[in-house]
């Protein structure tokens, strides 16, 4: 029950959650909201306090601060909170990350591998076509546009050609940096079909404003015609291996987990 009131203390006002670990991150801010809330009350009961009990004395009173009491009254605070915030960020953090980022998918669960190459001032997508292999003449290469099978985790292989960008998935409460000369890895899991913004989250220059590009997710069946049609045409519009050698890196080469 708490669980589930966090998640929606977590999500409110914040975009549709479309993925199957969204609701970590939710769950994380609601325990952080709650914690602040209640913080909050007992500093209102207790001016509220002082305040009647202030209109009672005749003589005024006050005090330093620095009296046993107070400073261990303070001490007991200041740790009550970071336990409550920072000690609980921690444990559920590690969770999260052994259970969600850093989860390797099975072979049964069939992850789609994407790469993802971030430049000035746009995203590019490559997901092995038909064959299942990068570097081949159906590798089927997207501008601004990610096209995935809902029920499926893809695993995110990400670049920067130029300065460091950073994959913002708002709907998947997810953010990864792109960084030059490395390949950082990002687990997704969509669970819902629709259209979900993809963002930067990094000043990258004059036109980081324009840096915008769309996930659509569909149903399995669409998915699967859509990558055959697809690999049909890749090879009438754009060569599986560019001379500046950005796409079809070795996967698994300087690469850097969340």
């Amino acid at each position: 029950m708490l669980d589930l009131l966090l998640r929606r203390m977590g999500a409110f006002g914040r975009p549709l959650d479309a993925s199957a670990q969204g609701w970590r991150g939710d769950e994380m801010f609601g325990w952080i909201t709650l914690v602040l809330f209640v913080l909050f009350g007992i500093v209102l009961v207790h001016l509220a306090a002082v305040l009647i009990r202030g209109r009672r004395l005749t003589t005024p009173s006050s005090t330093r601060g620095d009296e046993r009491n107070a400073l261990l009254l303070v001490s007991f605070a200041t740790l009550a909170v970071f336990l409550a915030v920072d000690g609980v960020a921690l444990v559920r953090g590690g969770r999260d990350l052994d259970e969600g980022l850093l989860r390797q998918p099975r072979p049964e669960e069939r992850p789609v591998r994407v790469e993802i190459l971030a430049q000035q001032w746009s995203w590019a997508f490559r997901l092995a076509g038909a064959d299942e292999q990068f570097g081949t003449d159906d590798d089927i290469v997207s501008l601004h546009e990610l096209k995935l099978p809902a029920g499926r985790p893809a695993q995110l292989e990400l670049r920067s050609k130029d300065v460091i960008h950073s994959f913002f998935l708002p709907h998947f409460r997810l953010k990864r940096d792109a960084q030059p000369g490395v390949t950082s890895e990002l687990l997704i899991e969509p669970t819902r079909t629709g259209r979900f913004e993809i963002a930067c989250a990094q000043h990258c220059g004059l036109n980081h404003y324009k840096m915008r590009a769309l996930l659509e997710v569909v149903d399995e069946g669409s998915w699967a015609r859509w990558v055959a049609d697809e690999s049909r045409l890749a090879a009438s519009r754009v060569s599986a291996r560019p001379s500046d050698g950005a796409w079809a890196w070795p996967f698994g080469v300087t690469t850097v987990r969340p």
